[in-house]
């Protein structure tokens, strides 16, 4: 059921909306605000002589982490889990991986080095 600010209706299969609820407002504006905010803080509170590959190990543990206490706690790991296996992870899941930590690693760089604006920009 929509919300009270939210009126979704089916027009021949496809899908309209007469307004933005005040969750999606507050979440995007949120979103906003850390994208804006990220480059300035990381560049404050990350040194230029930090390792960056530690850093970004430490950031995809903590994100491993709490995925898999969502995943166990939500009691649905086993079902998301079977038929896996090493083999099958190196086959579909490691080279999205390294090209993200390259991509976390290159941010990081980029966090480090250039003012807030121009990486966002």
């Amino acid at each position: 059921m929509p919300s009270s600010t939210t009126a979704a209706t089916t027009n021949g299969g496809k899908s309209t909306s007469t307004g933005t609820s005040f969750e999606a407002v507050l979440f995007m504006s949120l979103l906003a605000l850390q994208f804006g905010m990220q480059p300035a803080l990381t560049r404050k509170y990350t040194p230029v002589t930090t390792c960056r590959s530690a850093v970004v190990i430490t950031q995809e543990c903590v994100k491993f982490g709490i995925a898999m206490f969502m995943l166990f706690s939500s009691g649905q790991a086993k079902a998301a889990l079977e038929g896996w296996s090493i083999y099958s992870w190196l086959t579909v899941a490691f080279v999205p991986a390294a090209l993200y930590v390259v991509q976390n690693l290159s941010a990081l760089m980029a966090y480090q080095n250039l003012h807030p604006v121009t990486f966002n920009v």
